[in-house]
């Protein structure tokens, strides 16, 4: 099977571009552009090791071939959580987070995290076989789950923040 990066070289050029401009264009030090650089940098990363992922072949050894579809998947699954920290900063809505939202808001992450950091050995998100063959493991849509979560707390409900109500559709 033939895999197609041209979407991912397409994308780290974008990323650099977008790298390059936010760290030489003048900007006021604080926590929404630090955030805004961790994602862009985790984005890149992840695009980075899905290249590496694709390219890494029986004769590299299948423990770095797990190495990077584990390192992929963490850096990726990241990206949703940092788009919603990142846009709790600009709304300045993480300032007012409560406790019990704080728990829905990192909860997911930590168990989604925790499973791709175990998956080399339970297999639950992904796994690479003795041939070097990579397979799906029996929680990887939950992957999907905590993505498709973070995306409906941003756009149906609007980030609650406490005192008021953030909603990005209104």
């Amino acid at each position: 099977m033939g895999y197609i990066i041209h979407y991912d070289i397409c994308a780290l050029v974008i990323y650099a571009i977008t790298g390059v401009v936010f760290y030489f264009k003048k900007r006021i030090p604080c926590n929404k552009n630090k955030v805004f650089g961790i994602l862009v940098g985790d984005s890149a990363l992840s695009t980075v090791l899905d290249i590496l992922s694709v390219f890494s072949t029986g004769e590299w050894g299948i423990g770095l071939k797990i190495f990077f579809h584990t390192a992929y998947y963490f850096t990726h699954n990241l990206i949703p959580f940092l788009f919603v920290i990142y846009i709790l900063f600009l709304t300045d809505g993480y300032k007012e987070m409560s406790a019990l939202f704080k728990s829905f808001l990192y909860t997911p992450m930590i168990v989604d995290l925790l499973l791709v950091i175990t998956t080399p050995v339970t297999h639950f998100i992904i796994y690479v076989d003795s041939q070097g063959g990579y397979h799906r493991g029996t929680l990887q849509p939950f992957t999907y789950i905590v993505a498709i979560y973070y995306l409906i707390s941003l756009t149906s409900r609007g980030c609650h923040t406490g005192t008021r109500s953030v909603s990005l559709l209104s």
